[in-house]
């Protein structure tokens, strides 16, 4: 009876002891196994951030691109509207130089009857001054637009360039912390 209690008591400690290793083999395995996990996280994380960090690019060089066209265009067709502003206002001097005098005294009631102003010369200097109110805001209005795109370009840039310093920043850690879980796993030493 006594050996049948040593032997119970021997295979006690040895069930323990088998138990408390496999209890540090599972601890170890699920360590493992939560470094791992860290690992395809991060490795996805990075994969994400590069797929976007290329989406961004993409679209950021598309809209910069074409707020740069738009801006150059815009300002051509400034451009222009300034030279097509100025011949005008050279048009309405000249209509005005031209414009018949009136004279103090003459047979028409004191005016010379050749002299009487021409209608069709007043309506074209009037309308010449329309257009020139109409170039004046046409050209102040692509002034603001040209201005508003240069804006959006410049942030579009900015917010790029910030985009890519962030995600430079990351990668190299990411990275590294990724290595270093795979050199860990290959070790078989539990990672942290």
């Amino acid at each position: 009876e006594e050996r049948g209690r040593q032997f119970a008591s021997a295979e006690l400690r040895e069930a323990k002891a088998t138990a408390t290793a496999l209890e540090g083999k599972v601890r170890a395995l699920e360590e493992q196994l939560r470094g791992e996990r860290e690992a395809q996280r991060r490795a996805d994380e990075q994969g994400q951030l590069m797929q976007t960090l290329r989406q961004l690019k993409a679209d950021e060089e598309v809209d910069v691109e074409a707020s740069k066209r738009r801006a150059d265009l815009l300002e051509m067709e400034n451009d222009k509207l300034r030279r097509r502003l100025e011949q005008l206002r050279e048009e309405l001097r000249q209509a005005s130089t031209n414009a018949p005098t009136v004279a103090s005294s003459g047979a028409c009631g004191g005016v010379r009857c050749d002299a009487l102003p021409d209608l069709k010369l007043e309506r074209t200097a009037h309308n010449l001054q329309v257009q020139v109110r109409e170039l004046e805001s046409s050209q102040a209005v692509l002034e603001r637009e040209c201005s508003e795109y240069k804006r959006r370009t410049a942030s579009a840039e900015e917010q790029l360039s910030e985009m890519q310093r962030y995600l430079m920043s990351n990668l190299g850690r990411y990275q590294t912390e990724i290595l270093r879980l795979r050199e860990a796993l290959k070790n078989g030493s539990p990672a942290r």
